[in-house]
C-alpha cells in the first residue's frame, strides 16, 4: 500500500491514493520537546460512525531533541534508541 504524507510530519494524515486517510499524526507544540500521538482509522462499522472517520490511539511518541525519546506501543514505554541507531562516519555525514 501507497500512503500519501499530506502535511508536515509533525501534525499529518497519511492517506491512500485515493484520499482516504488511514494514519494520523497529531503534535503538541514545542521544538525541544515535543508529544505526539499516532491514531489509525477504524473500519466502519453498522452504526451511525459509518460515515465519519473513528480513529484509535496506536503509539505515543515522547520527543526530545538533546535527551532520550519514547515510543509508547502496546502499553510499552521503549526508548527510541531501542529501535533506530546512527549510521557509521562518512563523507556525507552520519
Amino acid at each position: 500500500m501507497r500512503l500519501i504524507l499530506s502535511t508536515d510530519p509533525w501534525n499529518a494524515n497519511y492517506c491512500t491514493e485515493g484520499g482516504q486517510v488511514i494514519y494520523k499524526v497529531e503534535s503538541g507544540p514545542g521544538l525541544i520537546n515535543r508529544n505526539m500521538n499516532i491514531s489509525r482509522v477504524l473500519p466502519a462499522g453498522a452504526s451511525e460512525a459509518q460515515f465519519r472517520d473513528v480513529y484509535e490511539l496506536v503509539a505515543e511518541i515522547d520527543y526530545h531533541y538533546l535527551g532520550t525519546s519514547y515510543i509508547k506501543y502496546g502499553g510499552v514505554n521503549l526508548a527510541v534508541k531501542d529501535f533506530f541507531r546512527k549510521g557509521e562516519f562518512s563523507f556525507w555525514g552520519r
